[in-house]
Protein backbone atom coordinates (compact mmCIF):
# COMPACT_ATOMS: atom_id res chain seq x y z
CA UNK A 1 0.00 0.00 0.00
CA UNK A 2 2.88 2.36 0.72
CA UNK A 3 4.23 1.79 -2.79
CA UNK A 4 0.86 2.62 -4.34
CA UNK A 5 0.52 5.67 -2.11
CA UNK A 6 4.02 6.82 -3.05
CA UNK A 7 3.16 6.43 -6.72
CA UNK A 8 0.09 8.61 -6.19
CA UNK A 9 1.99 11.72 -5.06
CA UNK A 10 4.29 12.77 -7.96
CA UNK A 11 1.72 12.97 -10.78
CA UNK A 12 -0.25 15.75 -9.11
CA UNK A 13 2.76 17.97 -8.57
CA UNK A 14 4.24 17.14 -11.97
CA UNK A 15 0.99 18.07 -13.71
CA UNK A 16 1.37 21.62 -12.44
CA UNK A 17 5.08 22.24 -12.71
CA UNK A 18 6.43 20.34 -15.72
CA UNK A 19 5.79 19.57 -19.34
CA UNK A 20 5.82 15.79 -18.84
CA UNK A 21 3.11 14.15 -20.92
CA UNK A 22 -0.17 13.97 -18.99
CA UNK A 23 -0.64 10.50 -20.48
CA UNK A 24 2.32 9.17 -18.48
CA UNK A 25 1.13 10.92 -15.33
CA UNK A 26 -2.41 9.59 -15.73
CA UNK A 27 -0.93 6.10 -16.15
CA UNK A 28 0.88 6.53 -12.85
CA UNK A 29 -2.36 7.63 -11.19
CA UNK A 30 -4.23 4.67 -12.66
CA UNK A 31 -1.62 2.24 -11.38
CA UNK A 32 -1.72 3.82 -7.92
CA UNK A 33 -5.53 3.73 -7.86
CA UNK A 34 -5.35 0.02 -8.69
CA UNK A 35 -2.68 -0.88 -6.14
CA UNK A 36 -4.04 0.83 -3.03
CA UNK A 37 -7.55 -0.72 -3.02
CA UNK A 38 -6.06 -4.10 -3.99
CA UNK A 39 -4.23 -4.05 -0.66
CA UNK A 40 -6.63 -2.07 1.51
CA UNK A 41 -9.88 -3.98 1.02
CA UNK A 42 -8.48 -7.50 1.59
CA UNK A 43 -6.65 -6.24 4.71
CA UNK A 44 -10.03 -5.85 6.41
CA UNK A 45 -10.29 -9.63 6.69
CA UNK A 46 -7.15 -9.59 8.86
CA UNK A 47 -8.54 -6.97 11.22
CA UNK A 48 -12.24 -7.73 11.62
CA UNK A 49 -13.87 -10.94 12.86
CA UNK A 50 -15.74 -12.84 10.19
CA UNK A 51 -19.12 -12.24 11.88
CA UNK A 52 -18.65 -8.47 11.47
CA UNK A 53 -17.00 -8.44 8.06
CA UNK A 54 -20.11 -7.34 6.15
CA UNK A 55 -20.63 -4.42 8.53
CA UNK A 56 -16.97 -3.44 8.20
CA UNK A 57 -17.18 -3.38 4.41
CA UNK A 58 -20.44 -1.42 4.59
CA UNK A 59 -18.83 1.14 6.90
CA UNK A 60 -15.80 1.42 4.61
CA UNK A 61 -18.05 1.96 1.60
CA UNK A 62 -20.09 4.57 3.48
CA UNK A 63 -16.97 6.47 4.54
CA UNK A 64 -15.59 6.30 1.01
CA UNK A 65 -18.80 7.70 -0.46
CA UNK A 66 -18.99 10.50 2.11
CA UNK A 67 -15.38 11.32 1.24
CA UNK A 68 -16.17 11.41 -2.48
CA UNK A 69 -19.14 13.71 -1.87
CA UNK A 70 -17.18 16.04 0.41
CA UNK A 71 -14.21 16.20 -1.94
CA UNK A 72 -16.43 16.92 -4.94
CA UNK A 73 -18.07 19.77 -3.07
CA UNK A 74 -14.82 21.14 -1.63
CA UNK A 75 -12.84 20.92 -4.85
CA UNK A 76 -15.75 22.49 -6.73
CA UNK A 77 -15.64 25.47 -4.37
CA UNK A 78 -11.88 25.71 -4.81
CA UNK A 79 -12.24 25.54 -8.59
CA UNK A 80 -14.90 28.23 -8.59
CA UNK A 81 -12.80 30.42 -6.30
CA UNK A 82 -9.79 30.18 -8.61
CA UNK A 83 -11.96 30.71 -11.73
CA UNK A 84 -10.75 27.52 -13.42
CA UNK A 85 -12.02 27.07 -16.96
CA UNK A 86 -10.89 26.26 -20.47
CA UNK A 87 -9.91 29.90 -20.88
CA UNK A 88 -8.09 29.92 -17.51
CA UNK A 89 -6.32 26.54 -17.17
CA UNK A 90 -4.04 27.90 -14.43
CA UNK A 91 -7.16 28.13 -12.28
CA UNK A 92 -6.97 24.34 -11.95
CA UNK A 93 -3.59 24.51 -10.21
CA UNK A 94 -5.01 24.96 -6.68
CA UNK A 95 -7.27 21.93 -7.21
CA UNK A 96 -4.41 19.77 -8.48
CA UNK A 97 -2.06 20.94 -5.70
CA UNK A 98 -4.65 20.19 -3.02
CA UNK A 99 -5.08 16.69 -4.43
CA UNK A 100 -1.28 16.35 -4.32
CA UNK A 101 -1.28 17.48 -0.69
CA UNK A 102 -3.95 14.89 0.17
CA UNK A 103 -1.98 12.21 -1.69
CA UNK A 104 1.09 13.19 0.34
CA UNK A 105 -0.92 12.87 3.55
CA UNK A 106 -2.14 9.45 2.39
CA UNK A 107 1.43 8.36 1.77
CA UNK A 108 2.48 9.52 5.24
CA UNK A 109 -0.30 7.49 6.85
CA UNK A 110 0.40 4.41 4.73
CA UNK A 111 4.09 4.66 5.69
CA UNK A 112 3.14 4.93 9.38
CA UNK A 113 0.88 1.88 9.01
CA UNK A 114 3.67 -0.04 7.29
CA UNK A 115 6.09 0.91 10.06
CA UNK A 116 3.67 -0.10 12.82
CA UNK A 117 3.01 -3.43 11.11
CA UNK A 118 6.70 -4.28 11.28
CA UNK A 119 6.69 -3.88 15.06
CA UNK A 120 5.72 -6.21 17.89
CA UNK A 121 2.07 -5.04 17.96
CA UNK A 122 1.37 -5.79 14.30
CA UNK A 123 -1.97 -7.08 13.06
CA UNK A 124 -0.36 -9.50 10.62
CA UNK A 125 -0.91 -7.32 7.55
CA UNK A 126 2.66 -7.93 6.36
CA UNK A 127 2.21 -11.71 6.58
CA UNK A 128 0.72 -13.83 3.82
CA UNK A 129 -1.69 -15.32 6.34
CA UNK A 130 -2.93 -13.53 9.46
CA UNK A 131 -1.34 -14.30 12.80
CA UNK A 132 -3.40 -15.32 15.81
CA UNK A 133 -3.11 -11.86 17.34
CA UNK A 134 -3.62 -10.30 13.92
CA UNK A 135 -7.27 -11.33 13.79
CA UNK A 136 -8.25 -9.56 17.00
CA UNK A 137 -10.92 -7.50 15.32
CA UNK A 138 -13.21 -4.96 16.90
CA UNK A 139 -14.38 -7.01 19.86
CA UNK A 140 -10.94 -8.29 20.77
CA UNK A 141 -11.42 -11.97 19.95
CA UNK A 142 -8.27 -13.95 19.27
CA UNK A 143 -8.17 -16.21 16.27
CA UNK A 144 -11.11 -17.49 14.23
CA UNK A 145 -14.54 -17.52 15.93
Amino acid sequence: MAAGSALLVPPFFLLVGTSISPTILMGMLGLAFALVPAVLWPAVTYLVPEARLGSAYALMTFCQQVGWAGMSWGLGLLKDGSHASATNPAGWNPVILSLGALATLGFVFSFLLWRSERGPKSHGLEAVTPTAHGNAGIAGEIGPP
